[in-house]
């Protein structure tokens, strides 16, 4: 995070061979900055804990940090937010970061959107001095996505999948074959119960997976 100075910046456009390049533009950054992501995803009913670093981007070393309580600009009460927490030493030198974190919940009922929330940086350097950052959090619908295969043997061996069950069995004889449910969506699918149409008695299903199907997940029978 050993970035704080003054900078000069300038655009260049390329269009149909003509070049044209805007005027430089200073620009100083002082201080000490918390490196989050500014636009976070998250999944209703889900929790997500994103990683960055406290950065001290000045010219002088900086003290007393405090950053404050996240605080809605547009927010949901279904999001819960826990404190960015940090392990910066009392005095952070010039160029030196360390580890910070913020976990953040929507419930379950949150309505999907994009929500705006602001915190406040605070320390001291040559006198109290603070910074304002934004986090935008979009909230995904949860959604469970059933998907059903078959496989003439275990999928280990490069069955091909098939979408029924198609086989033949001779008297006193027995034939297996593998029924995958996949839940290609993000929410945890609950209840599954897999039967044969035909309610056939020498055809039988037996369950060798877990009872909740998580997402992106897979269940055999």
């Amino acid at each position: 995070a050993d970035f704080g100075g003054s900078y000069s910046v300038k655009a260049t456009a390329n269009a149909g061979g003509i070049s044209k390049t805007s005027e430089s533009k200073v620009f100083t950054v002082e201080g000490l900055y918390v490196s989050l992501l500014s636009k976070v995803t998250v999944v209703q009913g889900k929790s997500i804990t994103i990683e960055g670093s406290v950065g001290n981007v000045g010219t002088m070393a900086v003290s007393n940090i405090s950053i404050g309580a996240l605080t809605a600009v547009s927010g949901n009460a279904g999001i819960s937010l826990g404190a960015v927490t940090h392990s910066a030493p009392a005095t952070l030198d010039i160029g030196k970061n360390t580890k910070a974190s913020l976990t953040l919940t929507a419930a379950a009922g949150t309505p999907a959107g994009t929500y705006e929330y602001k915190f406040t940086t605070s320390y001291n350097a040559n006198g109290a001095k603070s910074r304002e950052q934004r986090i935008f959090i979009t909230v995904e619908e949860a959604f469970a996505k059933m998907d059903i295969s078959v496989l003439s043997n275990r999928e280990g061996d490069g069955s091909p999948e098939k979408s029924n069950i198609v086989t033949a069995v001779r008297p006193g004889e027995g034939v297996s074959q593998v029924v995958r449910v996949t839940n290609g969506g993000n929410k945890t699918l609950t209840g599954l119960s897999v039967t044969t149409r035909e309610k056939l008695p020498w055809v039988y299903l037996r369950d060798e997976s877990q009872a909740a199907l998580e997402d992106i997940g897979f269940h055999g029978f």
